[in-house]
């Protein structure tokens, strides 16, 4: 079976060539004909031209073309086409996957070929004329009808040609009948692997985090349906098997904003990994999701090395991306590449920190599905942390704390010097730590806050010796984000 896409823009129709291993193809329909010179015709012992009429009463009048329907998960459909006048119910059989537009359309142009098949030429052409082929359309100026279908070809002494009229067109579809609980292509019951990644907001939409959900199973099933297991609200489809794997070896945290050095292996169900230019990594290529001890890191790899089957080595890396923040991995944890093999679904902020439960469903058969259940953290939807934490003592005394915010609102921002503001309105907390206790703390609107002597006198007893300081960004809806920390050394 074949999956066959058909233009739009154009009528088509079908030709069968018979060849050693059989071919169908695809011809627009009111292409151009050749006009055939009759002086052009060989002549042997018979006649020149013969041409042959069928009964018209022997002409289909209806036609049902049988063939598998791409939305109903490759099940069988029929379309069936009409022509004015009586005639026989004919039926034709393709192993073509359609869509419901293009089967009438098929139906439509069968039924005119059939209708036309009966009225046929037989002539012959001399051997140096090879540029006629099945398919091809020719007219003579003697018949008032035509153009005439070239159906066969026979290469010998001279090469004789059978051509058939060209119907007129006047088949019209009536709709594509699906049978009840039909046999199409027979499913096998699956229970698909599944894997959710609860990443952070992209910048389109910073208002709510995403559940990027993939999905394996051999034999795939055509694709896999996610539903609200309370509300049986259609939450997602997955129409492709994703690539999803296992981390071989543990990694480490590693440096943002920079091409790390460091590599990793995974091992894949299904797919294939490939080097990747560094301009598009950094634009969104080759990039694979990680589930690390903290949640689920986004990184991109500019080198990809196969060491095995299904297994690879991953170098010259991008961490922390889609504003993920990098973290440290076990052995065996989950890995997912991201891509047209995974499905997108928006988590409101009221369903942070719930766990959810849905209902997955492999393919149209499924009617009993399984469970998934899900949990969705705060942390892919807090604030970034702050980045550039700076301490400077000034000439009075004061000790001005300073940083640089980050945004997911920029994407990955490269280059971008002042991040726009994702949270409104800005408010930071930054914290002050004598050993592990704070001893103050502020709330702030701005990226800056100054420690006055004053405050450092009340904390420390005199001028601030050595500290750690913290600082987060606020959000009015979720609260603190993830800290930015710093030392001052006095």
């Amino acid at each position: 079976m074949e999956e066959v896409a058909l233009p739009v823009e154009i009528d088509w129709e079908l030709v069968r060539r018979d060849y050693e291993a059989g071919q169908m193809t695809i011809n627009a329909l009111g292409r151009a004909h050749v006009m055939l010179d009759p002086d052009e015709l060989a002549a042997d012992d018979g006649p020149v031209l013969s041409r042959r009429r069928g009964d018209v009463a022997e002409r289909p009048g209806r036609l049902g073309l049988v063939h598998y329907e791409r939305e109903r998960d490759y099940q069988t459909a029929t379309a069936t086409a009409l022509r004015p006048g009586a005639g026989p119910l004919v039926t034709e059989t393709l192993p073509l996957v359609l869509d419901g537009a293009g089967a009438r359309r098929g139906a439509e142009r069968l039924l005119d070929q059939r209708a036309g098949a009966g009225d046929r030429l037989e002539f012959a052409l001399r051997p140096n004329e090879i540029g006629f082929e099945p398919g091809d359309r020719v007219a003579l100026p003697d018949l008032a009808e035509g153009p005439f279908e070239i159906v066969e070809i026979r290469d010998g002494a001279m090469r004789r040609v059978v051509a058939e009229a060209v119907g007129r067109g006047d088949a019209v579809a009536t709709g594509v009948d699906r049978p009840r609980g039909g046999a199409g292509v027979p499913q096998a019951e699956v229970a698909p692997v599944m894997v959710v990644a609860h990443l952070p907001p992209v910048p389109e939409d910073v208002s709510r985090s995403r559940l990027v959900v993939g999905a394996y199973a051999n034999p795939w099933p055509g694709s896999v349906r996610i539903v609200d297991a309370a509300t049986g609200a259609a939450l997602g489809e997955v129409s492709r098997p994703a690539h999803i794997g296992r981390l071989v070896s543990p990694f480490v945290v590693g440096p943002e904003a920079v091409w790390d050095r460091g590599a990793f292996e995974i091992v894949l169900s299904s797919g294939h990994l490939a080097d990747g230019e560094e301009l598009a990594v950094l634009g969104g290529g080759n990039r694979v999701a990680v589930e690390t001890d903290t949640g689920w890191e986004v990184i991109g790899f500019a080198e990809a090395e196969l060491i095995s089957a299904k297994t690879y080595r991953l170098t010259r890396l991008l961490r922390g991306l889609e504003g993920t923040v990098p973290g440290a991995a076990a052995s065996g944890a989950r890995v997912m590449v991201l891509g047209s093999g995974t499905s997108v679904m928006s988590l409101e902020a009221h369903h942070l920190g719930e766990s959810r439960a849905l209902k997955v469903y492999a393919g149209s058969a499924d009617t009993s599905g399984q469970d998934l259940l899900i949990e969705t953290g705060l942390e892919p939807a807090l604030p970034l942390a702050p980045v550039h934490l700076r301490a400077r003592l000034m000439d009075d005394g004061d000790i001005r704390l300073s940083w640089l915010r980050r945004s997911r609102a920029d994407g990955d921002g490269w280059g971008v010097v002042e991040p726009a503001l994702e949270h409104v309105p800005e408010a930071w907390r930054v914290s002050i730590l004598d050993g592990g206790d704070v001893v103050r703390t502020f709330d702030t609107s701005g990226p800056e806050v100054t420690y006055s002597s004053a405050e450092q006198a009340a904390d420390f007893g005199g001028p601030a010796p050595d500290f750690a300081f913290t600082i987060a960004q606020v959000s009015a809806v979720l609260g603190a984000g993830h800290m930015g920390q710093g030392v001052y050394h006095g």
